[in-house]
């Protein structure tokens, strides 16, 4: 797939919205978001969340929902159930080697699924390497599970760790460049 570097890059689905909040806050967990009591645009499953909330990292303990979440492919069963919005999201994009400093956990799909392994190193992400290579996941067993490989961050992510923004139109590429000030890019090819 064009523009999608496998391995190296993680990618983080948003709101155009909450674009502005990012950047006085930084890209926060869903934990510290509802402490702080800040405002977003959640376009997140509630029931993925509900799972998410219950689950806690086999390293630390941690709720999963102290993460910050990334994903390996953003062409995932999430953006594809959010299609028909996604002209208005944003992909914010992590170099994953930038950010082992902040020691993060990988997984070999969804984190609020059961049967999901997590691991201290990009390896645990291998498992799903043919889902994730693949051009469609629902054909392959395990697909829509594997295909939300993540990366996950504790906690608060500055806005200069964040390499680039993608958008799929120029309209939200312009909004981002105007409130981050971070290089962006449209690539709707990233998007369904």
């Amino acid at each position: 797939m064009q523009g999608l570097e496998l391995y190296r890059k993680a990618y983080h689905i948003t709101h155009a919205r909450n674009l502005r909040s990012i950047a006085s806050h930084g890209l926060l967990s869903h934990s510290r978001v509802r402490s702080h009591d800040i405002n977003i645009e959640d376009i997140s499953n509630p029931e993925v969340q509900a799972r998410r909330a219950g689950m806690a990292d086999p390293f630390h303990g941690r709720c999963v929902h102290d993460y910050v979440p990334f994903y390996l492919n953003p062409r995932n069963p999430m953006m594809y159930c959010k299609r028909y919005h996604s002209q208005d999201f944003a992909l914010l994009v992590l170099d994953i080697e930038q950010a082992s400093d902040l020691e993060p956990l990988f997984t070999d799909g969804n984190a609020a699924s059961g049967g999901t392994l997590f691991g201290k190193t990009i390896a645990t992400s291998y498992r799903a390497d043919e889902v994730l290579r693949a051009d469609r996941w629902n054909w392959l067993p395990d697909g829509k599970r594997q295909r939300c490989a993540e990366v996950l961050l504790p906690a608060t992510i500055p806005v200069e760790m964040i390499e680039m923004v993608v958008s799929k139109n120029q309209h939200v590429q312009a909004y981002a460049d105007e409130v981050l000030g971070l290089p962006t890019v449209v690539n709707p090819g990233l998007f369904f």
